[in-house]
């Protein structure tokens, strides 16, 4: 068998140059590298080092396939395409003012529209994280499933995914100056809510055929343990005269019960057995910058003014939804409670107690005026 070194060398050198050293061919078969102090440090190897692919030239650092050496590289090339950074390009920004595609589009509740302030282009951030996840129960599947958030306004919008998947130009690193975003750790959080509402309207067949499955075993299992009592009563009925079937009650009584105490544990293991269970982990992440034009619009409230904006995506190639900042469900029907907090009309109601508005962004639990829950709150 002979073993293709040329390969070997080029996969070498790619690791190097991505995790900050320099390497270059300088003679046939060999490797002349500059490596970063942690870099030299993994490899065992000094900061300027000759890495040999040759048989022949065993004099230098010597990687072959199977060497301890290039075990080492290949762990710095472990975690390598895990994360990546891309900039969106060639993708057309639409010149004309938005302001009356956003008078069209949405419907303003309860409060006055002033009108656009400026128009201007922006560039925004997504995170996009696959996940792997495991799914066992009396059989184990597994699945990849893309998330994506808006870490401007946390949206989470699946629509997006196949286009920028799909996105043939981009560059690998974005654009320094980007919108203010959200905090990782709330990107993260509501990704991951995302990914768990996905994944619960995929397991909802899952979930049937499991529990079609454990009402099927149940049924056979519970026939079975009906026979052996029957089987039980009968042979004792045989086996024993009249005059002494009432000092074997309590025997068979004990024989029944150890049945039916069986037939229990048996059906606790079926339960277990069919009960799903999920495993959820991150396998690799994106962040995407895409340009946007962004629309500054002011409404009032009131005597108050609030700041709204309306981002025109490239991609879809229309004006998005904006966020509840109660239940961040996207949302064309907009209120204002009187503390200013955007909310859809599933989350600005009548309270059926006293018939007051409830933003339930304000009180998420029970209405301020009378105390009812707020989960019997009547939409209007």
């Amino acid at each position: 068998m002979t073993m293709n070194y040329e390969n070997l060398k080029d996969f070498v050198k790619e690791v190097i140059e991505i995790k900050g050293g320099v390497a270059e061919e300088k003679e046939e078969g060999i490797l002349e590298a500059i490596l970063p102090e942690n870099i030299s440090k993994n490899l065992q190897c000094k900061e300027y080092e000759k890495f040999s692919f040759s048989p022949e030239r065993r004099g230098n650092k010597f990687i072959t396939y199977g060497s301890p050496l290039l075990d080492k590289v290949i762990s710095l090339a472990q975690d390598m395409g895990k994360t990546a950074r891309i900039s969106l390009e060639q993708v057309y920004l639409k010149k004309k003012s938005p302001a009356s595609l956003i008078e069209d589009k949405f419907n303003f509740l309860n409060m006055r529209k002033l009108g656009p302030i400026i128009d201007r282009e922006v560039t925004c951030s997504y995170l996009l994280i696959s996940f792997r996840a495991i799914i066992i129960s009396d059989e184990r599947r597994e699945e990849i499933l893309t998330t994506i958030v808006d870490e401007q306004t946390l949206r989470t919008p699946r629509e997006l995914v196949n286009p920028i998947l799909g996105m043939s130009s981009y560059t690998e690193r974005g654009a320094e100056e980007i919108m203010e975003k959200y905090p990782l750790k709330k990107v993260y959080e509501r990704i991951k809510e995302a990914v768990i509402k996905n994944l619960n309207e995929s397991l909802k067949d899952v979930e049937t055929s499991s529990l079609r499955r454990l009402k099927r075993d149940i049924t056979r299992l519970w026939s079975y343990y009906q026979d052996l009592k029957k089987e039980l009563k009968k042979r004792i009925m045989r086996k024993l005269s009249p005059e002494e079937r009432p000092e074997e009650k309590e025997e068979f009584s004990s024989k029944i019960k150890a049945i039916d105490l069986e037939f229990k544990r048996k059906t606790q293991d079926l339960v277990d057995k069919y009960n799903l269970k999920v495993i959820l982990e991150p396998i690799n992440a994106c962040r995407v910058y895409l340009p946007k034009i962004i629309t500054e619009y002011e409404v009032q409230r009131k005597s108050f003014k609030k700041k709204l904006n309306f981002f025109w995506n490239p991609l879809m190639k229309e004006i998005e939804p904006l966020v509840c900042e109660a239940c961040l469900e996207d949302t064309y029907n907009i209120y204002l409670c009187d503390k200013l907090h955007l909310v859809c009309p599933q989350c600005y109601f009548k309270c059926k107690g006293c018939g007051k508005r409830i933003c339930k962004k304000c009180f998420p639990e029970k209405c301020p005026t009378c105390g009812s829950e707020n989960g019997d709150g009547s939409i209007s």
